[in-house]
């Protein structure tokens, strides 16, 4: 068995996926351009985004790391939040099952029309039917890769003239499957024996990391590996952080011009989580706001709604309420200016009725909030079996949006002040002191706050 060599082979196309897919990432308009144009399968407009940001001859491997996210989301989507098997799915089952499902021509389309159409409903019916069970996220997937691999071939080769046809490609498909599982042990055979390994030979092409691509390039050259191209893959987070982007502008989110950077995500994330293992809603009621004034470098203190960059240093004013104490939805509220906006009827905030330019911190349970949101927290440091988990959101003019940059930066402050004060626990207002302190921020910037406990809402 050639395991060794296939699972090299996977990690190089993983890779070279990254690769490319990292260079599109570094301009954000191309990469959103490119991800409209692969969902409205338009390969005149892929192919010409591509071929602006020289990546034509990689289009393959942008299209398939494309579509390895959007498999994810897409069967998320029609199959739920997958549950956790007792024991490992039965390949031979999942065989079966295709095999059904694709030898009824009727059914066949409904399950295009369903994908095609992110129909969950529809979906969902044909799962029943077919008794998918706990096979649904693999069926799906495999429907997904049919799909995405058509898909793939006609918007980056030119000779292809015509959409796919999916119907008769998972009715091909189910035909063969249908003759392996025919042929006694032809199956079994088919999922422990691989083919053989190739006879050794110098690569076409070698993937590196940016950093250490010129040493890598010196050891070909020492190595008489012939010239082979070298791919400089990057980091991905940027790239991962785009998608994110796009998947908020799809949920209905506005997106901000200047999004955190890789760094600021971390350093916000690793503060939201330092404040969740401190509990503060268990010492404050969300009755009590705290007055709280930020000053960071490069912030012009406003809203950030009218894109005015002002001056550096500017103090931005918030009411701050720890949310939790209630038991009802843990988190941070700041809200812009110094009193209590006007007419909130609880301090604990609905987002339709939020004033502008309102930062939230929500701590949800998992499967409480939407994906990309715990993915992105994962991603970025926060432990995959933590209890509760992070979603940041801002209020704005038309409803939430993502968090800016500076959203990013003052809501990491906010969190370090409320647990500076939190660490000298509540006191009569009368007597409250303020409350000061600094924080380290990305790129060697600084942001410094000043915060007070008042008396609490009538």
């Amino acid at each position: 068995m050639a395991t060794h060599s296939f699972e090299l082979d996977v990690f190089r196309d993983a890779l070279e996926e990254a690769g490319a897919a990292g260079e599109l990432a570094k301009d954000e308009k191309a990469f959103l351009a490119a991800y409209e144009a692969f969902r409205a399968q338009d390969p005149k407009a892929w192919q010409r985004v591509l071929q602006k940001a020289g990546l034509i001859a990689r289009c393959h491997l942008v299209c398939r790391w494309i579509r390895s996210k959007e498999c994810f989301f897409l069967c998320l989507d029609l199959c739920g939040i997958p549950k956790p098997f007792d024991k490992a799915p039965d390949p031979r089952a999942l065989a079966e099952t295709i095999v059904r499902l694709t030898s009824d021509e009727k059914a066949v389309k409904q399950l295009v029309q369903a994908v095609e159409k992110r129909d969950k409903a529809a979906f969902q019916r044909l799962a029943e039917a077919f008794k998918l069970g706990p096979l649904c996220h693999l069926f799906c997937h495999w429907v997904c890769v049919v799909r995405y691999r058509l898909l793939c071939r006609f918007i980056c080769e030119p000779q292809a003239q015509r959409p796919p046809d999916l119907v008769f490609e998972l009715q091909a498909a189910g035909q063969a499957l249908r003759r392996l599982l025919a042929q006694q042990g032809a199956f079994d055979a088919a999922l422990t024996n691989q083919a053989d390994d190739l006879p050794p030979a110098p690569p076409a092409r070698v993937v590196s990391l940016v950093e250490v691509a010129p040493e890598v390039r010196k050891a070909l050259e020492a190595a008489s590996a012939g010239s082979p191209e070298l791919i400089e893959a990057g980091s991905m987070g940027e790239a991962e952080d785009i998608f994110d982007s796009l998947i908020g502008h799809l949920s209905g989110r506005a997106q901000p011009t200047e999004p955190p950077s890789t760094e600021d995500w971390s350093l916000l994330v690793g503060q939201a989580f330092a404040y969740l293992r401190a509990e503060p809603w268990s010492r404050w009621n969300d009755a009590v706001p705290l007055g709280l004034e930020l000053t960071l470098d490069g912030d012009d203190g406003d809203d950030g709604d009218d894109g005015d960059d002002g001056d550096d240093g500017e103090t931005a004013e918030y009411v701050a309420i720890v949310m939790g104490n209630a038991g009802v939805q843990r988190g941070l509220a700041l809200y812009p200016g110094m009193t209590m906006p006007p007419g909130l009827s609880s301090p604990e905030p609905a987002l339709e009725d939020t004033p502008s330019g309102t930062l939230l911190l929500m701590l949800d349970r998992p499967g409480e909030l939407p994906d990309e949101f715990a993915q992105k927290a994962i991603r970025y440091g926060w432990p995959a079996d933590a209890p509760y988990f992070p979603a940041f959101l801002r209020a704005g003019p038309d409803g939430p949006s993502d968090l800016a940059a500076a959203d990013a930066h003052r809501l990491q402050v906010a969190l370090a002040a409320v647990m500076a004060l939190d660490s000298r626990g509540p006191v009569l207002a009368k007597v409250a002191q303020v409350t000061t302190g600094a924080v380290a921020l990305a790129d060697g910037g600084q942001g410094d706050f000043a915060i007070t406990q008042r008396p609490p809402s009538p």
